[in-house]
């Protein structure tokens, strides 16, 4: 048999309860629907909140205190924890970047890179460790590498270049003198504009070069070409591995070539022209005396004013002249010489 059933409210239990329509009751059905029906839109809003949230949230801002670098570096010493990360506080000049530990960039525009690098300067740049760049436009590239000055460069282990427009390339490599040039390990370029190119080079003058390994010039406007050459005399030229001119003005051409006297000119293997303005060419030729003239292998002029020419040709008296392979000039101004072989 159907039956028929509604729903009361249930003073007794405090709830609505379901009984039959044939029962007696004293309750609120009306109140009772109304609750159901209000359940029913709680859990529907609930439902249609949680597909709205489904969404990823946004990212958080971040904390006004914490860093947000470019760059991350890892710490790897003992300063700090392992694990954590250097803060990115380095890079102090506008739109400059630090990137390490220790890194700073004071100027702007301007860059360090690596363990202690250090830029102050516009458009400074240092790379590597321990680097500096101090200077506008001045660049260090190198571990312990050192550019202080506007327009410097200096690239290579412990490199340093630290005067207006100077430039250093190669360990140790040293150019201190304005717009000088240093190219080599240990070369040294410390005149004004000088240049050494080579390992172990000196250029220490203004306008100094010196090219070839151990070269040295260290004169004003001295040149030295050759390994081992010395030109040490004022606008002097040293040309030839050992060649060596130690006057001013005085020129050495050749392996060994010495040129020892103001103005004087020795040219050829061994040659040698101490006295000023002296000429010695050929292979050990010697010009010893003032205004002597040496020419041909092994000849000498061993006074002033000697002429010997010829090989092994000498004049060992003041203006002596001895002509000819193998002649002597051995007697004084005035008297009669004679040739090799001459009895008379």
């Amino acid at each position: 048999m159907n039956r028929a059933y509604k729903v009361i409210w249930n003073k007794g239990k405090n709830s609505c309860s379901v009984v039959s329509k044939i029962a007696n009751h004293r309750g609120k059905v009306s109140s009772c629907r109304s609750k159901a029906v209000m359940a029913a839109m709680v859990l529907s809003l609930l439902s249609a909140g949680g597909l709205a949230y489904a969404e990823d949230p946004a990212t958080p801002p971040a904390a006004p205190d914490k860093k947000t670098p470019y760059f991350s570096v890892n710490a790897n010493n003992s300063a700090k924890p392992a694990g954590t990360n250097w803060e990115s506080d380095g890079a102090k000049g506008a739109a400059s970047i630090a990137v390490g530990p220790s890194a700073g960039a004071q100027g702007d525009f301007s860059a360090a890179v690596g363990p202690w690098a250090k830029t102050d300067g516009k458009y400074a740049n240092a790379f590597g460790v321990m680097t500096n760049a101090t200077g506008e436009y001045a660049t260090a590239v190198g571990p312990y590498a050192k550019a202080v000055g506007d327009y410097t460069l200096a690239a290579g282990k412990g490199a340093k270049s630290t005067a207006k427009g100077a430039a250093a390339f190669g360990a140790s490599a040293q150019a201190v003198g304005d717009q000088s040039s240093a190219f080599g390990v240990a070369a040294n370029a410390s005149g004004r504009d000088a240049i050494a190119a080579g390992s172990n080079t000196v250029a220490g003058a203004a306008n100094a070069s010196a090219f070839g390994a151990a070269a040295n010039a260290t004169g004003e406007s001295a040149t030295a070409v050759g390994a081992f050459a010395d030109a040490s005399g004022e606008r002097s030229l040293a040309a030839g591995d050992k060649a060596k001119a130690s006057a001013n003005r005085a020129t050495a051409l050749g392996y060994m070539a010495k040129a020892e006297g103001v103005y004087s000119l020795a040219a050829g293997y061994g040659s040698s022209a101490t006295g000023e303005a002296a000429y010695a060419f050929g292979v050990d030729s010697k010009a010893d005396g003032g205004d002597a003239i040496a020419i041909g292998s092994a000849s000498e002029a061993q006074k002033d004013g000697g002429i010997a020419i010829g090989s092994t040709a000498i004049a060992t008296q003041e203006f002596g002249v001895a002509l000819g392979a193998g002649s002597i000039a051995d007697r004084d101004a005035g008297v009669s010489g004679y040739l090799a072989g001459d009895a008379t």
